[in-house]
């Protein structure tokens, strides 16, 4: 289905191949942007209990202490535990492959695979995903 999805928005000149060419064309347009391609993002370890709390994962960008740039843009992107193949119930336990990979990366910025949809928020963008792979 998503094979479907990014074939129509790309044919109709809608879907952007990399997330530069999305943020341009939010932050000219004010509407969001759908785009598909890989980006470096952070998942602070200690933030798994916040993660099971909230029933939803938060991944950053550009934010201190995990960004790698001091003047990098902040995007942020969050993703319910509820659609998430490796959560049970809204929940990412402790010994999960999720949990032990966000725990061993230390909060370094790791690229994902997103297809999802872009639009400014202040001074920042968030990123609403469809889709989430490592």
């Amino acid at each position: 289905m998503v094979r479907e999805i990014t074939a129509s928005l790309r044919a109709n000149g809608q879907l952007k191949e990399n997330l530069a060419d999305a943020i341009r064309d939010s932050s000219v347009s004010g509407a969001p942007s759908w785009f598909e391609g890989q980006h470096g993002f952070s998942v602070p370890p200690e933030a798994i209990a916040d993660m099971n709390s909230n029933k939803s994962m938060i991944f950053v960008s550009g934010f201190p202490p995990y960004s790698e740039a001091s003047k990098a843009l902040k995007i942020s992107m969050s993703a319910s535990l509820h659609h998430c193949p490796e959560a049970r119930d809204g929940y990412l336990g402790i010994s999960g492959h999720l949990a032990i990979f966000f725990r061993q990366q230390g909060g370094r910025p790791y690229n994902y695979k997103i297809f999802g949809s872009l639009l400014k928020a202040g001074d920042s963008f968030q990123i609403k995903p469809y889709t989430i792979r490592t």
